[in-house]
């Protein structure tokens, strides 16, 4: 068996936002707000049913500040961008990377396997 139910245009805009915000179809979420209003044993009967996260959010946009410090300006070198990480960056004592790429790596490889760690 079926009913209907009239609502105004108000009402119905606002029960289709609730409904999407809780990612549910309206009849969903009149099922769901009705079931958790139900006064069960414990409850009281004016008290406040609990509510999901969506639902409490429901209608508001914004951003969460976590109370970090204002981002750094981007960075402009290699080290720059690399700063607070785990390591150094060994290109060779001041050799250009670029024209000695071949011989610094495997100078690096020798060195790595003279030292047992290869």
């Amino acid at each position: 068996m079926s009913r209907m139910l009239q609502l105004s245009d108000e009402t119905y805009a606002r029960l289709l936002a609730a409904a999407a915000a809780a990612g549910l179809t309206p009849v969903g979420w009149i099922a769901a707000r009705l079931e958790r209003t139900a006064v069960s044993a414990g409850e009281e009967p004016g008290q406040e049913p609990t509510r999901t996260l969506a639902e409490r959010f429901a209608g508001r946009a914004g951003v969460i500040d976590s109370g970090n410090p204002a981002p750094k300006p981007e960075p402009r070198t290699l080290a720059e961008f690399l700063e607070g990480h785990i390591g150094v960056i060994n290109c060779g004592g001041g050799e250009d990377l670029a024209i000695n790429h071949s011989r610094l790596y495997t100078d690096d490889l020798e060195e790595k396997q003279r030292d047992g760690r290869l």
